[in-house]
């Protein structure tokens, strides 16, 4: 596996970065982002790994403010600009030597599964989108998160009026710090099975990213790729889904699949969670299943 570093220009200049995996010249690239409060690191490249060894270009970065890409405040999360980033990426990547600009596709997982449907539904040059355990709504999270979203919209008032005043943050989950004010603070992803995947990604002295700006709420609040996702067809959808999926509620899931237009498949990956795709037996699986979808999509 090789790869280099590269940097490109967002949707609005700010400056990305993230690896080129390069499988050749003029061969399909994935563009690869992580989900909230993820970075590159974080098994990413495991996926990416094994698209280049089946011949398929890839691209990771992380989103703007995140892990080695700029903008401030650092960890703040706004999936529309992420969304509008991805098509900064396929702008780069269409002038690489190593990428043919016409097989394109656009991969995430969680909320970058959300971003990357939405994405792709605004830019008609993405020729395919693989998600796994996607985020298609946020229509439980305004209920279930209803007091730390009234929190983040008095934060971000404050910021907005007091010169010098940084924003709030909080754990990305429960279980990223092992510290009893972070467990009673209001955070985004309550699943347990996140643990392994600490546990994991702890074994690899790999860094957990563990708090976000609380107005990271307001942008996710009103975030809707399900409303979106129907634009992708006739371009392929691939969803996979952990079958005991609880950080997002899997009815969701499986209306956005049902809401998408053909051609489409969906897999339910049987005894894994949502972290449970990342790694391991689940991420074997997982592999298995995208490396079949792209041959049938783009070929090698």
């Amino acid at each position: 596996m090789n790869r280099r570093d590269v940097e490109f220009p967002g949707f609005d200049g700010l400056t990305l970065r993230g690896w080129l995996y390069p499988a050749g010249p003029n061969r399909p690239c994935i563009i690869l982002t992580h989900g909230f409060a993820g970075l590159k690191e974080q098994f990413l490249p495991d996926f990416a790994g094994h698209f280049q060894a089946a011949g398929y270009g890839a691209m990771v970065y992380d989103h703007r403010h995140y892990g080695s890409s700029d903008g401030t405040p650092r960890n703040h999360t706004d999936p529309i600009l992420q969304a509008r980033d991805y098509s900064a990426a396929l702008d780069y990547v269409s002038l690489l030597p190593e990428v043919d600009p016409a097989k394109v596709i656009f991969w995430g997982s969680s909320l970058s599964g959300g971003v990357a449907i939405y994405a792709a539904s605004i830019d008609p040059r993405a020729q395919g989108v693989v998600v796994q355990c996607p985020f298609p709504s946020s229509e439980s999270l305004v209920t279930d998160l209803k007091e730390p979203i009234r929190k983040a919209f008095a934060d971000r008032a404050a910021t907005t009026t007091t010169a010098g005043q940084e924003p709030a943050m909080i754990p990305a989950s429960p279980y990223a710090s092992t510290t009893p004010r972070a467990a009673k603070e209001a955070s985004m992803v309550a699943d347990p099975d996140i643990v392994a995947y600490y546990a994991e990604l702890d074994r690899r002295n790999i860094p957990r990213g563990s708090r976000v700006t609380m107005q990271s709420l307001l942008g996710i609040a009103g975030f809707e790729p399900k409303a979106f996702i129907g634009r992708i067809s006739p371009r392929p959808l691939l969803m996979i889904l952990g079958a005991l999926e609880r950080t997002i509620p899997i009815d969701l899931q499986l209306r956005a699949f049902e809401e998408a237009g053909q051609p489409k498949q969906l897999h339910l990956i049987q005894d894994q969670g949502h972290f449970g795709l990342y790694h391991s037996k689940g991420f074997k699986e997982n592999i298995e299943i995208q490396l079949r979808w792209l041959k049938e999509v783009v070929g090698v």
